[in-house]
């Protein structure tokens, strides 16, 4: 099963990659200041590419990393799922071909790609958040929806001054045009402890 918590000597930090929320820009520049400095990975932090360059990337979950600042950031999942469609994950979906609607659908249960656990990491641009992270477990939980300033708490505690950039942008209308009522129920139920638990909702365009 993929570990989605990365830690970050240099930084002495344990980040959670939450897919859909900025995770490569922070990936980018946390993996620059790990020595040696490699270029190529700073060019495209993967998960393949940061395990060959930092191979003790990955938290050992039964281990205590004391002194180490502990942050992640989420993503409402009504606007989350619209970005994960358009960008593609990886071959899991086009958006050419197949509508929200119809790639919705399938993630549901009976459909093609049912979503039952976090063993597809293909699939990890969609799973609930709260399969992924344990809100407790981290010293900060950030908002894409407040990512410069919310970056800024997490940068003045590392003492990184570089700026995100941006990496995997997906170009798309408000997410709410993209919804129909079952839509907004399914995902309301699906994602309703990660919804509960940051105070999301559904939203209408202003």
């Amino acid at each position: 099963m993929y570990n989605y918590l990365m830690k970050f000597d240099k930084s002495k930090c344990i980040f959670g990659d939450s897919p859909k929320t900025g995770c490569t820009s922070m990936k980018t520049i946390l993996a620059a200041r790990e020595k040696p400095f490699n270029p190529l990975v700073t060019r495209n932090p993967g998960s393949k590419a940061l395990s060959k360059y930092i191979p003790d990337i990955y938290v050992d979950k039964d281990k205590e990393y004391e002194g180490y600042y502990k942050f992640v950031f989420v993503r409402n999942p009504f606007d989350r799922l619209v970005s994960a469609w358009k960008w593609g994950m990886h071959g899991f979906v086009d958006w050419r071909q197949e509508s929200f609607g119809d790639f919705v659908t399938s993630l549901m249960e009976g459909g093609s790609r049912e979503l039952k656990d976090t063993s597809d990491q293909k699939a990890n641009h969609v799973v609930p958040w709260t399969w992924l992270f344990d809100k407790e477990y981290f010293d900060f939980v950030g908002r894409f929806e407040n990512l410069p300033k919310d970056w800024e708490v997490v940068a003045k505690r590392l003492g990184i001054k570089s700026q995100l950039p941006v990496r995997n942008k997906t170009e798309h209308c408000h997410y709410s045009v993209y919804y129909n009522d079952d839509l907004i129920d399914w995902v309301s139920k699906f994602y309703k402890k990660e919804i509960e638990l940051f105070d999301y909702e559904f939203e209408e365009e202003e």
